[in-house]
This record gives structure tokens, C-alpha cells and sequence, in this order.
């Protein structure tokens, strides 16, 4: 039996479905986005059909649930939400936060944070470059590599691109796209404070997030 139903403010265009639990639908929002629409109005994203990788963040796949996530880490997690976990980790000579990040239950995104820290700012620049050679000997050269400077203040003085880019007038990204997964490794900054990221999204769930942040945002509106 096919059906329309709405979901906040969002159209969908769905099937019921007779499951052991009860009647459940199943249907796809306008952008896409499959998901389960629960019994007491509740819903949840769906598990892709037909997909399976073994591409993922760390030891667990795309679409893996916090639980699967908390048994393949070796420590208890540094802090814990409905939809986000972090680990504290090495990543060869780094220390790291492992970011594991959820919707509906399904691991979507995962990031090492770098928690390295340095008096002299420009050490940074060298931890993005390291990084960038790593993930290009396991991936190949990246797709996009891109510097970007918002203000040449520093431009011409490379002791002072740290300050730069804690200043935020500077930032690099490079990226990567393999048959599961975009990589992204990022270097940027804000309040004298800078970030060394790298950063892995199922490619399934893309845009996943944003439409369901946007569903919550039309169902209070």
C-alpha cells in the first residue's frame, strides 16, 4: 500500500511495511533521504538496502551503532552523547580525540582531532603536512588541495603562518573520495586557537545530518 506522509514540515512518499514489532513505514524524504517512520510518529533514518563496505572510521563500518563502536575501542569513551562519542588515542606520533558521530543510532562521520599542542604555532602547519602525506600514501594525491588566505597580513613571512592561521587568515584542506568514504584533512583556526583535523563521512549518508537538523528545525517552526 503506498502512501503520503509528512514528517515535520517534510513531504515523504512512503510504503507500509508489517514487521514482528508492529506496522512501521518506510519511506523517502524529498531530498532522498530513506528512513522508518515508528508506530508512535517517531522516526528514524534507514539502513541503506543492498549496501554493504567494510569502509568506515577505525575499526567499525558506516552505519555501525555507539555500541558496536564502544566494543571495538579499547577504552571507555572520554565523554559520551545520544549521538557523539570520542575516544582519546594515538595516531602514530599524535595524540588524538577519535570522534564518532551518529543519526539514528547509525555511525556517519567520524574525525581525529589533533590534541597536540606547540609555543610555536607553525609547528602545526608541519602536522597538517605529515598528515597529508600519510593519508595520500594510503589514498593516492587528493583530489582537491587548497590553501586559502583571508588576510595576507602573515602571507609573506612563513615564522608567522601559525599565528596566521590561529588568527584564522589562513587555512589549508586537502581531500579525498574513495568508493565508500570522502577524507578530508584540515588545518584552520579561530581566537588564537588551531585545529589539525582528519576527518572520514560515509559516502551513503551523506547529507544525512543536514536533513535531519532541518526536520527538527520545521517541526518546531
Amino acid at each position: 500500500m503506498s502512501t503520503a506522509v509528512a514528517v515535520g514540515s517534510a513531504n515523504l512518499d512512503g510504503t507500509r511495511i508489517n514487521t514482528t514489532s508492529g506496522e512501521t513505514m518506510r519511506a523517502v524524504t524529498d531530498s532522498g533521504i530513506a528512513i522508518h517512520i515508528n508506530e508512535d510518529g517517531t522516526w528514524a533514518p534507514a539502513k541503506p538496502e543492498g549496501v554493504v563496505s567494510s569502509e568506515g572510521f577505525r575499526k567499525t563500518p558506516w552505519g555501525a551503532s555507539p555500541s558496536e563502536v564502544k566494543a571495538s575501542e579499547d577504552t571507555e569513551p572520554r565523554s559520551e552523547k545520544a549521538d557523539y562519542l570520542d575516544f582519546d588515542v594515538r595516531l602514530g606520533r599524535f595524540s588524538c580525540l577519535a570522534v564518532y558521530l551518529f543519526v539514528g543510532n547509525q555511525l556517519v562521520r567520524g574525525k581525529y582531532l589533533i590534541l597536540e599542542e606547540y609555543q610555536n604555532q607553525t609547528n602545526h602547519l608541519a602536522d597538517y603536512d605529515e598528515l597529508k602525506s600519510l593519508v595520500s600514501k594510503k589514498y593516492g594525491a587528493p583530489r582537491t588541495d587548497d590553501t586559502y588566505w583571508l588576510n595576507d597580513l602573515y602571507q609573506d613571512d612563513y615564522s608567522e603562518w601559525g599565528m596566521a592561521v590561529g588568527c584564522g587568515h589562513l587555512s589549508k584542506f586537502a581531500t579525498w573520495e574513495t568508493a565508500s568514504s570522502k577524507i578530508n584533512v584540515a588545518l584552520y583556526g579561530e581566537n588564537f586557537e588551531v585545529t589539525v583535523s582528519v576527518e572520514y563521512l560515509g559516502k551513503t549518508f551523506e547529507g544525512l545530518e543536514d536533513a535531519v537538523k532541518e526536520s527538527q528545525i520545521l517541526g518546531d517552526l
